[in-house]
């Protein structure tokens, strides 16, 4: 048998690195969770009721099109939003408000749409999406909370964040906002938070009363907010698997 010499010395173990995506997600998280809301995990592949139909999208809305979403041959499709979500939870979760308790949750997961790649899109991302249900929620609420959130961001990396608040339309919330941001001295806006009020149609279809209860929902990018957050010029690097990139963070 052939002898080891236990004396020489061994390799250096490699270590792991911290991936900007990862540290992103767990400080969001982090946020949140201090904020009083539970975290889950979204399903990475839904079907077309629930990424589409219950979050009311109409039959012939684009989004539903095979230039927007990825389908399997099985006919379910690669969550383009964790928004895919909100129907599982306010069905599995209404007897918290039934017991005056809100619901207060934060959808964590990967998504996936057929995006022209560019700079700031990538068909492969990361997203939480948050909802807070209860009686007598209001506008200024749901925008209290995102730039809570979005301020204790800025502070913690010093980054001076501006934030401004614009009206728009999604098919789920009833009305939509869109938070932005943007670095000092730059000229340029970057959409961060979609959000707005929860369409009633929405409440109604998870077994909500929405004569009785309403609420607000929010996306937040993880890929966009860590390009805020690292000074990443360009959102491809982060899926680009190239070691060179993940180990300057």
């Amino acid at each position: 048998m052939e002898k080891i010499d236990t004396s020489i010395p061994s390799l250096p173990a490699a270590i792991g690195h911290w991936h900007p995506i990862s540290k992103t997600y767990a400080e969001i998280t982090e946020v949140f969770s201090q904020m009083g809301f539970e975290i889950v995990e979204a399903r990475l592949v839904n079907d077309e009721e629930q990424v589409f139909t219950t979050l009311n999208f109409p039959d012939n809305h684009p989004a539903r099109d095979l230039m927007d979403t990825f389908y399997l041959e099985s006919g379910d499709i690669p969550i383009p939003h964790t928004s895919s979500m909100q129907n599982w939870i306010l069905r599995n979760r209404k007897q918290e408000l039934e017991d005056n308790r809100a619901i207060a949750t934060v959808i964590a997961g990967r998504c996936f749409r057929n995006e022209k790649l560019d700079p700031t899109h990538a068909h492969t991302f990361y997203q939480l999406e948050g909802m807070y249900v209860d009686k007598g929620v209001r506008v200024s609420d749901l925008i209290g909370t995102l730039k809570t959130a979005a301020q204790v961001i800025s502070d913690r990396y010093d980054l001076g964040l501006e934030l401004k608040v614009l009206t728009t339309f999604f098919p789920f919330v009833e009305p939509g906002i869109e938070v932005l941001a943007r670095k000092p001295g730059s000229d340029k806006w970057l959409e961060l938070i979609p959000a707005g009020m929860i369409h009633p149609h929405v409440l109604d279809m998870g077994g909500v009363d929405s004569e009785v209860y309403n609420g607000f929902a929010w996306a937040i990018g993880i890929d966009r907010l860590a390009i805020l957050i690292y000074d990443i010029d360009d959102i491809r690097h982060i899926h680009s698997g190239d070691l060179r990139f993940v180990r300057q963070f």
